[in-house]
């Protein structure tokens, strides 16, 4: 698993940083919107598509970022009362239910993304694909990361099973 883990590191490097700029161009651009409209009367169209625009993708990349470090989507009530090789069998239950997850979240994505070839930003003229891509680019990456997630625990399986066999 050290090339699944490389690139599931790499991935998780880019994508931090992409969250990273994300962040601050959302926190910019709400300044700068604020300030414009209370202070100057003022509304720039473009701001108000790159404020919903950053605020999704932020939200989709953070989530596949979130799964690899398993910040959400676990159950926690019964993982800690299990022997070592069974937490690592509901370990991969886990990955594979928000592996499953993921893979919704990407179908549904196409057609947004089909849906996104479709619309324009009314206030722009902008494709809204560039938006509604998030969705399906999110879904792939929570599924490549809880795919990732899961091949973890089926080897942390084997090694109990390793262990147990040479106890």
């Amino acid at each position: 698993m050290p090339t699944v883990g490389c690139v599931a590191d790499t991935v998780e490097r880019i994508l931090n940083h992409l969250l990273a700029w994300l962040s601050l161009i959302l926190l910019a651009a709400l300044v700068v919107q604020v300030v414009n409209r209370y202070l100057l009367g003022l509304a720039w169209p473009f701001l108000q598509f790159l404020i919903p625009f950053s605020f999704v993708w932020i939200t989709m990349l953070g989530a596949a970022v979130a799964v690899r470090h398993k910040l959400h989507f676990d159950v926690d009530l019964i993982s800690p009362r299990l022997a070592p090789r069974a937490r690592a069998v509901f370990g991969a239950v886990m990955s594979a239910a928000v592996l499953v997850g993921g893979l919704l979240i990407a179908w549904t994505g196409v057609g947004f993304a089909e849906l996104g070839f479709l619309k324009k930003d009314s206030a722009t003229d902008i494709s809204m694909i560039y938006t509604y891509c998030s969705i399906l680019v999110g879904g792939i990456l929570i599924v490549l990361l809880a795919l990732e997630r899961m091949l973890v625990q089926i080897q942390m399986m084997r090694r109990g099973a390793e262990t147990e066999a040479a106890g």
